[in-house]
């Protein structure tokens, strides 16, 4: 047949042709019937034959779902497919097919389809099919573009199980063109191209692709590569990799697009007679990405095509059949794999099991300089499908991080990979972190990475590292091998790798939980408890390697006054803090139930006694000496270790640490509850030492329950057995001792929380507002200045009745064990005991509490901390309490103390000290013996506390309640009966509203001639007079009931310019101080 053309043949008359088909009615131009006889002679195809097979196609209509397809009834040729040498149906089928003109290709099968002639139209398309193989290499352009426009108008068409058959195989690499060879030309890829697109333009709205595109994306993807790596076939390759549910990185994507060629231009010369009839010219045609849509056509879109479950398994079984064959290959003087399975495999690392095998055998492809690039690329592919969290992961990653890489480059790609693995599924970062501390910690083939990935996993989970961390050390920790000192080195290690950012209360409260299903609760009683004092040595390292350089510089910086950095010390602080408190509740909740302690293991006396225990709530809370935490392996160094030790032992405690501390000596634990008050004396003590305004170490106590466990450790509980006669109720009895400690933890966080705990015990524990008095006047004694006669005697009569109930009580308890007759000589618990009445009648301390009160009032400021609370005011109540009429010499002491901080004093305190202190100078300055350099040191303190008065009265700054409680101070002194006390509230006036400059050079007043105009010039010139002036006549009219002839006349003048001012308001009172004088004295008021 002419290749250049068709001519169209006129219509004949005569006998039909002989042989087995019959031509039924005219032929179009340009169509030639090919039978299987290959002679080349015409013949058509017999539509009866034709119809049937369209009647029994493969396809159903509207479901888009391929079915396979039906033979041929009629006997003879399709009937029986061995009577043709042995041939498939396929074949059979194949050689059904009808040639038509590439020119008029896409007419005729439109015509033939319209006409409801699919079988036809099904005949033509194969026959241009098979155009298209045999002239793979330079198909003719109007013909692809004609199969195009056909799969573009026609798809129902192109949906034909034989039609799709057909252009999957356009996709296998034709048999005739040989192996390939490095030496051979490969042939252009248009027709699979072309065939790749058709099928993805039929094929975008099906969901069930038929299992043959997967097997030749395979066959493509280990040969040539003719069409899986063309930029044009992206969208037909994208959808085929859904059948091995993978996910490709985009930076391997862009590679593949890169190696692909570039847009094929493909020269068409059509013949004169081709020109004339289509009036095509000479042109040039380039293939776009997509043939089957334009580029303003919204995109391909990629979703699972291979629904079926037996065709996910039929591909599943193909991958792995052909990833065994690929791997178990070999060829002399070639590498143990190809480039181009290694980007096939690529592809497949969607199945679990493929990741494992492929992982396995990744290293010794990374070593080899050919394969590196397309083994890195694998490597990143395994990582980003690794989402599954099933065991075949879990093998995967384990072999993963075992990989040992040496050259820089590779490691940090690596590194990157692993990254990109944890963040695929959620249990990820643990498998990985786990085995990489298992592989640090081996003595054969430890990664050089393993410090890199430890980093990188803290970088990437921050809140899931540390919980894993923990995890792994809990998990070696309950093996029959001590790993403490190992863990040690390991954890200091890597927090210096993340450079101490680590969150170490993360880390501590993950190793100290203990799940259900936790290991150390199965194992023996000894593992149990040396697991118990490893955890207790790796919470106390963590403490210890929280502080960061910058805490230690801020802490430098703190301790010469710079308040920078401040907000990093209390970070530290508040860190741990918390570590304490978790590593606390840990051996009050959790150790006893894992250790399952009895409570006979829990007494000293026991054989099975714990002793560790004591020494692990010690340890935790820092209480023991330097040496128990370095003595493991000598870390902390020697010129680190004081300052560690220092910086743990000054951070603040919490109120849960307080607390679950008490409740451990409360409840059945092997902690004494002496052990228990002496811990908690001591965490306050040093709390309280530490104890500044920017750094609050000593807890704010909300819950009032934290009194009455105090003292319930303070109890005394006899033996048990002894039975005491009946109707006896014992007394309730503390222990002298631990009963006084308790006062003084107390008094300790009564000074450092005054507005909770100091409070509550200001107002309902009598002994402690006693001890509280005596540290802020310095005034040890007792009873208690302004204690009553009847006060006094009750004290006593206390006394002698508990010493008569102690007395018997043990005598009961003798009369039921020694039968020891008990005298107030013979006795054993008198000395020991005492009631128990918190809220009583305040008691005596002992002398030794005494000095104790003393030196830790000193040591830690108690008074000081106490006297600068104002909510509520102790100060105040002291100076209200003792009144007016006993000298507060005390006062002199507390001023001069804090000379520097007059503001944190009480105004009233500050009135009360210039009273004392003016006495004071003017009994100094008859007496000259007295040394001059006191002296005016006395004096320079009187005129700082002048100063500081007369400002808070005079300057615009002022307030109306301070003006008030300073001015109703000194009036209430003036309607005293003693003339002394009227004295003294003159003089306060005088000084506060003259100022310094009203005192001689002595600090005594000035004379004033003019009588009290001093009086009526400065108090109306007080910035909030008019706020106070209500509250002051009514206080000048209580004064003239008290007072001399010329204080009545000043008072009488004083009203007259309160009337003056405001007529209205002051009349009242100016009206009966009048009336009173007119009474009381008519002769003095007739001569004015």
């Amino acid at each position: 047949m002419d290749k250049r053309g068709l001519k169209r043949q006129t219509k004949g008359k005569g006998h039909l042709p002989g042989g087995e088909f019959i031509m039924l009615g005219s032929k179009p131009s340009g169509v030639r019937a090919v039978g299987d006889s290959g002679s080349g002679s015409s013949a058509a195809v017999p539509r009866k034959r034709l119809l049937r097979e369209g009647d029994e196609s493969g396809f159903e209509q509207g479901s888009g779902v391929f079915s396979k397809k039906a033979k041929y009834e009629e006997p003879g040729l399709f009937s029986n497919p061995h009577r043709i040498g042995g041939s498939s149906q396929a074949t059979m089928m194949s050689t059904l097919v009808v040639e038509v003109s590439p020119a008029d290709l896409f007419d005729t099968v439109l015509e033939e389809d319209s006409t409801g002639d699919g079988i036809k139209a099904e005949a033509m398309v194969c026959g241009a099919v098979k155009q298209l193989k045999a002239s793979r290499g330079r198909p003719e352009p109007t013909l692809y573009l004609a199969l195009m426009s056909l799969a573009t108008a026609r798809p129902a068409l192109f949906m034909r199980t034989r039609i799709l058959d057909e252009f999957v195989g356009l996709l296998r690499r034709d048999p005739a063109a040989g192996a390939p060879s490095a030496f051979k030309a490969k042939p252009p890829p248009h027709v699979p191209i072309l065939a790749a697109n058709i099928l993805m333009s039929v094929l975008q709205h099906d969901r069930n692709w038929p299992e043959a595109v997967a097997k030749v994306y395979v066959e493509d993807s280990l040969g040539d590569r003719t069409w899986v790596d063309s930029e044009h076939c992206r969208d037909f390759v994208d959808n085929v990799l859904t059948a091995f549910e993978t996910r490709l990185p985009p930076n391997i994507r862009q590679l593949t697009e890169s190696m692909s060629t570039a847009p094929i231009t493909v020269a068409v010369s059509l013949s004169t007679e081709s020109m004339k009839d289509q009036n095509i010219s000479d042109q040039t045609i380039e293939m776009e990405s997509s043939t089957s849509s334009t580029e303003h056509d919204p995109p391909t879109k990629i979703t699972r095509r291979f629904h079926s479950p037996p065709i996910k398994q039929a591909i599943q079984q193909l991958i792995t059949k052909t990833l065994m064959e690929q791997l178990s290959s070999r060829q002399a003087g070639e590498p143990s794999i190809s480039r181009k399975a290694l980007r096939f495999f690529c592809d497949i690392t969607g199945y679990p099991s493929v990741r494992l095998t492929l992982a396995q055998r990744l290293e010794m492809w990374l070593q080899n300089p050919k394969l590196t690039r397309p083994a890195q690329d694998l490597m990143l592919c395994i990582c980003v499908n690794c989402n599954t969290g099933a065991p075949e992961d879990v093998d995967t990653i384990s072999h993963l991080v075992h990989i040992r890489i040496k050259s820089k480059p590779l490691a940090t790609h690596y590194v990157s990979c692993i990254k990109e693995m944890v963040q695929q599924h959620p249990r990820n970062p643990t498998v990985a972190l786990k085995y990489v501390i298992y592989n640090e910690l081996s003595q054969t083939s430890r990664n050089p990475n393993n410090m890199a990935l430890i980093s990188m996993l803290f970088q990437t989970a921050p809140k899931t590292a540390p919980k894993a961390l923990a995890g792994v050390f809990q998990e070696l920790l309950t093996r029959k091998e001590d790993f403490l000192r190992a863990l040690r080195g390991l954890f200091r290690e890597i927090v210096r790798v993340l450079r101490h950012e680590l969150d170490f209360s993360a880390f501590c409260l993950s190793l100290l939980e203990v799940g259900e299903d936790s290991p150390i609760s199965h194992e023996e009683q000894s593992i149990k408890k040396r697991y118990v004092v490893c955890v207790t040595d790796l919470v106390a390292m963590a403490e210890l390697l929280s502080v960061t350089p910058s805490v230690k510089e801020a802490a430098a910086a703190f301790s010469k006054g710079n308040r920078k950095d401040v907000g990093v010390l209390r970070k530290f602080h508040q860190q741990a803090a918390a570590m304490q408190r978790d590593g606390i509740w840990w051996l009050h909740s959790v150790v006893p139930g894992l250790l399952q302690l009895s409570k006979e293991d829990c007494k000293p006396s026991s054989k099975d006694y714990y002793k560790d225990y004591p020494q692990c709530v010690r340890k935790m809370l820092f209480l023991e000496p330097m040496e128990a935490y370095y003595l493991r392996d000598g870390w902390p160094p020697e010129n680190e270790r004081n300052v560690l030790y220092r910086l743990v032992n000054e951070v603040a405690i919490l109120e849960d640490t307080l607390m679950r501390v008490l409740l451990i000596g409360l409840t059945d634990r092997p902690l004494l509850p002496q052990d228990a008050q002496d811990i908690v004396d001591k965490m306050v003590r040093r709390a309280a030492i530490a104890f500044t305004a920017d750094l609050p170490t000593v807890p704010c106590i909300e819950r009032e329950e934290l009194f009455d466990t105090m003292f319930r450790l303070s109890s005394y509980n006899y033996p048990e057995g002894i039975q005491l006669p009946p109707g006896y109720h014992p007394p309730k009895l503390a222990i002298i001792k631990v009963y006084w400690k308790s006062w003084l933890v107390l008094l300790t966080l009564s000074a450092c929380s005054p507005t909770t705990v100091g409070r509550v015990a200001w107002l309902n524990y009598p002994t402690l507002r006693c001890m509280m008095e005596m540290v802020i006047t310095n005034d040890y004694s007792f009873p208690r200045p302004g204690q009553t006669d009847e006060e006094k005697q009750r004290d006593l009569q206390i006394v002698r009745q508990e010493k008569e109930e102690i007395l018997q009580f043990e005598s009961y308890l003798a009369a039921a064990t020694t039968k020891e007759v008990i005298t107030e000589k013979s006795s054993h618990l008198l000395n020991q005991l005492m009631w128990m009445e918190p809220r009583g009648p305040p008691r005596r301390p002992p002398p030794a509490v005494i000095d104790q009160l003393k030196s830790a009032a000193k040591r830690m400021s108690l008074g000081h901390r106490l006297c600068k609370s104002r909510d509520p005011d102790f100060l105040l109540d002291i100076i209200q309490k003792q009144g007016t009429t006993r000298s507060m010499t005390w006062l002199v002491d507390l001023i001069q103390s804090s000379s520097g901080s007059l503001d944190l004093l009480p105004v009233q305190c500050l009135c009360e000290f210039l009273l004392l202190d003016s006495d004071e100078r003017e009994k100094e300055h008859g007496h000259k013996k007295d040394a001059k350099g006191k002296r005016e040191q006395g004096i320079a303190q009187q005129h700082q506390l002048l100063e500081r008065l007369h400002s808070m009265l005079m300057e615009t700054e002022a307030q109306a309640n301070t003006t008030a409680s300073i001015i109703e101070y000194f009036l209430k002194r003036l309607p005293s009966e003693q003339p002394q006390s009227r004295a003294q509230g003159l003089k306060g006036l005088r000084l506060i509203l003259s100022g310094p400059q009203g005192t001689s050079q002595e600090g005594a007043p000035l004379p004033d001639k003019s009588s009290f105009s001093w009086l009526l010039e400065r108090l109306p010139k007080l910035p909030h007079f008019h706020d106070i002036k209500y509250d002051i006549c009514a206080a000048f009219r209580a004064v003239c009931e008290f007072c001399c002839l010329s204080v009545c006349l000043s008072v009488c003048l004083f009203m007259c310019l309160c009337l003056s001012l405001c007529p209205f308001v002051c009349l009242y009172h100016t009206v009966c101080i009048y009336v009173y004088l007119s009474i009381s004295l008519p002769v003095q008021l007739s001569g004015l």
